[in-house]
């Protein structure tokens, strides 16, 4: 799922409620419904864990992506 620092663009955007613990130095929003496969050498830095209440929610807004667009 992509984290960035733009605001939420659409309904299963939200800003990460535990940004601070990652840590990362700024609020930023995660975006469920824009999943991409990157491949593991494709990343240049690991900054952290987001919270288990945070990825909660993702995944629930994932799934609710995935229903609205009919894919499952």
């Amino acid at each position: 799922m992509k984290i960035t620092s733009t605001e939420p663009r659409d309904k299963y955007d939200f800003i990460l409620m535990d940004w601070k613990d990652i840590p990362i130095d700024h609020e930023s929003t995660i975006r469920p419904a824009h999943v991409k496969y990157i491949p593991l050498n494709n990343f240049v830095a690991y900054l952290g864990h987001i919270s288990d209440d945070d990825w909660d929610k993702a995944t629930d807004m994932f799934m609710q992506a995935l229903q609205d667009n009919a894919v499952i």
